[in-house]
């Protein structure tokens, strides 16, 4: 979902986005009051968890205030930042299991008492990431790292 494989040219995943981008370009703010490539990704990470956690029925409100995985880099080496792509890979291969898995019905579904219908976790995290993806774009313009053809 978003991540990898499409044969659309007018659409850019995030793993496209992500390509070529090494930690240390990853770790660097673009400019002033945007942030780093490494954090657009942890904090992408963060709502494909997030989401696949309201899917399986684990949300915890007290966990969902506190944190929006806008986490920096504890370190910037290159394995971290390639466990931290694996990691949203992970993650995202997991969310869409579990959203291919739900019936048509269980789509219609709360999440929760009271929240939006299950598809709209699945399409919300889909729009999420596509907005992000355009800020990998914006921070490779403004670093000078173009996107390969």
């Amino acid at each position: 979902m978003l991540l990898g494989g499409t044969s659309m040219p007018w659409f850019t995943t995030l793993m496209r986005a992500l390509e070529s981008v090494d930690h240390r370009y990853a770790a660097r703010r673009p400019a002033d009051g945007l942030n780093s490539i490494w954090a657009v990704v942890n904090h992408v990470s963060f709502w494909h968890d997030l989401a696949l956690r309201r899917l399986r029925g684990e949300f915890s409100a007290d966990a969902e205030a506190v944190e929006s995985g806008w986490s920096l880099p504890t370190s910037g080496g290159a394995d971290d930042w390639s466990r931290v792509r694996e990691e949203l890979i992970s993650r995202n291969a997991a969310f869409a299991r579990t959203v291919g898995a739900l019936s048509p019905a269980e789509l219609d579904e709360p999440w929760a008492q009271g929240r939006a219908p299950r598809w709209q976790v699945a399409y919300g995290l889909m729009n999420h990431t596509s907005h992000h993806t355009a800020d990998v774009l914006i921070a490779r313009h403004l670093l000078g790292i173009p996107l390969g053809s």
